[in-house]
């Protein structure tokens, strides 16, 4: 993900400073508490140990454009014991959970716990080193209250867009999903977590007209009951933060890079030449990573979908990147903007460091930020020479200082944090970023390289 969540922790860092001076705290006491990242509220964080995993997931959604809700979808998991067991657990939020089958095992029955987890009971063991395939039928946005239940658009993770946010009469124009860190709950049931990584097909149901992006290739196409259903597979495995959909319609490009699909969308009001301007340098990207990790681009497609009232600047899903509207511009802006360039390689650079390899747990997020924010530098350096490489570098550590000298100091890796959320900061933005660069001086050029090239290699599909 890119800068923005950091800018917006930090900002939400900063109004609970403003709550602390508003409070009449002696001015020692507000010194102290701006140096502690552990807010009150926050515990010790711990990487739970796993007993079962999901392999596969097979998903078919259609949300209701006109009434902004996602019900009756249908998901298949296909899931692998680690030691005999006689249930699992999977995690849900506003998910109401109507049917649970399966043909590979008896299940006795199935209960949902304070609307944040589903339990799967099983009559007769599920055997270590076994798998099985699960069916659930769920509906999402779902909520009771005082015995009454109603269903509406999802709280998070999967966001409808219309034109207006006051009536409930305007359908969406637009609906796109958004994981991390832990709100793919939201739209269906997972183990949330970055260490587990799945292959995926999903079937997304839309207006004829409207275009779907999602994971993967594109598989086929077929219309039904006026809708369209699109079906895409992702071959390779992925996180749960990372399952992506967009839906909307959109001006789009094609292109190649080497045997790499590329795809280009943005809102149909923009001009091509004006997005094309922030789309344009992804070969050139692609070509220079590749180069620069020895490592080729991991997928076999690459899209970028440029969506409205996204929440963050970009989020790295794998092979279909979402970023916000407002990084497009047109050529007079294009003479003193740059912030395109580096938000488009930052979320590139995530297919490598964040998709292929992903962090095992939250804590250590800066193997994903940190990396892809110090990519940003090395390709500026490679296009636009080494006083800007240099000039980077010290905006880089400026954002750091500020978040030092203003809020608090923490170690990179740290598992005592409140919420995830958190830890998006400039310590595993660009501090992490500027230590990596540390290292690179250290070690020399050769052997930076070939030791990105063989922490790629060991841990490509799964986690460092």
């Amino acid at each position: 993900m890119c800068l923005n969540k950091r800018i917006w922790v930090s900002v939400k860092k900063k109004q609970d400073m403003i709550r602390l001076n508003k409070s009449s705290i002696e001015s020692e006491k507000i010194m102290s508490e701006k140096k502690r990242f552990a807010f009150p509220g926050s515990k010790v964080h711990s990487i739970p140990f796993l007993s079962f995993t999901i392999e596969h997931m097979s998903l078919r959604i259609k949300p209701d454009l006109v009434n902004k809700l996602l019900i009756d979808c249908e998901q298949q998991i296909t899931i692998r014991a680690f030691e005999d067991l006689s249930e699992i657990v999977l995690d849900i939020s506003d998910l109401k959970i109507s049917k649970v089958n399966s043909q590979s095992i008896n299940i006795s029955k199935f209960r949902c716990i304070d609307n944040k987890q589903v339990v799967i009971e099983f009559s007769e063991l599920f055997r270590s080193g076994s798998t099985i395939n699960i069916d659930i039928t769920y509906s999402a946005g779902y909520t009771n209250v005082d015995g009454k239940e109603e269903f509406g658009s999802p709280k998070t993770g999967f966001h409808f867009i219309t034109k207006s946010n006051h009536s409930k009469q305007i359908p969406a124009y637009q609906a796109w999903t958004q994981g991390e860190a832990t709100e793919s709950r939201y739209w269906f049931p997972s183990i949330d977590m970055p260490q587990v990584k799945l292959t995926l097909d999903i079937e997304v149901s839309a207006p004829e007209g409207y275009v779907v992006i999602s994971n993967g290739l594109l598989e086929s196409k077929v219309m039904k009951d006026k809708l369209v259903i699109w079906k895409y597979v992702e071959k390779r495995p992925l996180p749960s933060y990372l399952i992506s959909v967009v839906i909307g319609t959109f001006s789009h490009y094609e292109s190649k890079y080497r045997d790499v699909s590329l795809y280009y969308y943005w809102p149909e009001e923009i001009k091509e030449e004006d997005a094309m301007l922030t789309f344009s340098e992804t070969p050139k990207m692609l070509k220079f990573l590749e180069e620069y990790f020895e490592t080729n681009y991991p997928f076999q497609k690459y899209s970028q979908t440029a969506v409205d009232n996204f929440e963050f600047g970009g989020m790295e899903n794998t092979t279909c990147t979402t970023l916000t509207r407002r990084v497009l511009h047109d050529k007079t802006a294009s003479k003193d903007y740059r912030n395109d360039i580096f938000l488009v390689v930052h979320e590139l650079a995530h297919q490598w460091f964040g998709d292929m390899v992903t962090c095992k747990d939250w804590p250590h997020i800066w193997l994903n930020e940190g990396f892809a924010t110090y990519c940003e530098s090395l390709y500026w350096e490679n296009s636009r020479g080494k006083d800007e490489f240099q000039y980077n570098l010290i905006e880089a550590t400026d954002i750091y200082f500020e978040e030092s000298n203003t809020l608090y100091n923490r170690p990179i890796v740290t598992n005592l944090y409140k919420h995830v959320d958190d830890l998006f900061d400039a310590h595993s933005y660009e501090k992490s970023g500027f230590i990596l660069h540390m290292i690179r001086n250290y070690i020399g050029e050769n052997n930076f390289r070939k030791s990105l090239k063989v922490y790629l290699e060991k841990y490509q599909n799964r986690f460092g």
